[in-house]
């Protein structure tokens, strides 16, 4: 149960790192914390770079209504995805602590004899969902960029363009190419930069995505852990007490010691529950309030 409940975020921090959205902790070692610095900062700067190029185009198209339209939205959904990595980018802080606090011991129940599958069933979804999203989301840029080559190929035989073509031709979305690419070879260079700059914006999309799936998923099993301790609350604390299970009483005060671990036992549940429903509407607003939540979480716990 340990290993598991302390591994629980695993997956998701391996692609945030991949992603670029990834901060070491403070307690790691110094070169780690700025290799992972200069790793977003490069793919942040390079997307900014890329979004500007998009943005540039726009003034090219603007007689071409379908094109501008499908354009600008293409542009709005890379703004979304900027938005979404400041957010996580900064409340990594906060994450770290929702993260400590949805794992702490406090909120564990070993004498459940379900509480280790749920969370290794709950983990194991989240992790399939996790790769399956940021596959479909890599793989959109991707996918554009083998066809476009294919058609480039086939349309292009020799070195150069015929008289009536660019390479803006088969560019797949729109940017402004901020080289020249009279060539094939350096048309093909234009489809790298292409293909990169969308890898980065979906990344960070899908990043969001997986980010908020795993914290669903976590105070899920939680939520699931916690219901399973409240039906068997009786006979988990008469087995601790070494009781009978089939002890039968009229009143718990007959058995002093009981009741007081009883008190004990629904008092922590409650205590438990409040802090799963402050988080459990993370969706709505999901990092804004999410630091807030999880310093009061973590006074709530005795």
């Amino acid at each position: 149960m340990k290993s598991s409940k302390k591994d629980f975020f695993t997956t998701v921090e391996i692609f945030n790192k991949v992603a670029g959205v990834w901060l070491e902790p403070e307690t790691s070692a110094k070169w780690k914390r700025t290799l992972h610095i200069v790793y977003n900062s490069f793919l942040f700067l390079y997307g900014m770079f890329f979004f500007i190029c998009e943005a540039l185009v726009i003034s090219y198209i603007l007689q071409e209504l379908k094109l501008l339209v499908t354009h600008i939205a293409m542009i709005t959904n890379h703004m979304v995805s900027i938005l979404e990595f400041t957010i996580l980018i900064t409340n990594q802080t906060k994450m770290a602590e929702l993260k400590r606090m949805l794992q702490d011991e406090s909120l564990s129940y070993d004498d459940c004899p379900s509480s280790e599958g749920l969370i290794k069933r709950s983990k194991s979804f989240y992790e399939r969902i996790s790769i399956v999203s940021y596959f479909v989301y890599w793989m959109v840029g991707t996918s554009a960029h083998m066809s476009a080559l294919k058609v480039l190929n086939a349309d292009v035989p020799g070195k150069y363009f015929e008289q009536n073509s660019t390479c803006y031709d088969f560019v797949p979305h729109l940017f402004l190419i901020p080289f020249d690419t009279e060539t094939k070879r350096r048309c093909k260079n234009a489809l790298i930069g292409m293909d990169f700059g969308l890898w980065i914006f979906a990344g960070y999309i899908a990043t969001h995505d997986t980010t908020l799936y795993s914290f669903v998923s976590c105070i899920k099993a939680k939520l699931e852990i916690l219901s399973e301790a409240t039906r068997t609350i009786r006979d988990r604390t008469k087995v601790r007490m070494g009781l009978p299970r089939d002890l039968e009483l009229m009143r718990d005060a007959d058995i002093p010691d009981f009741e007081m671990e009883m008190y004990f036992e629904i008092r922590r549940s409650n205590q438990i529950l409040a802090i799963l429903i402050r988080v459990k509407h993370i969706g709505a607003a999901f990092m804004s309030w999410i630091g807030s939540v999880a310093a009061e979480g973590s006074n709530s716990v005795c």
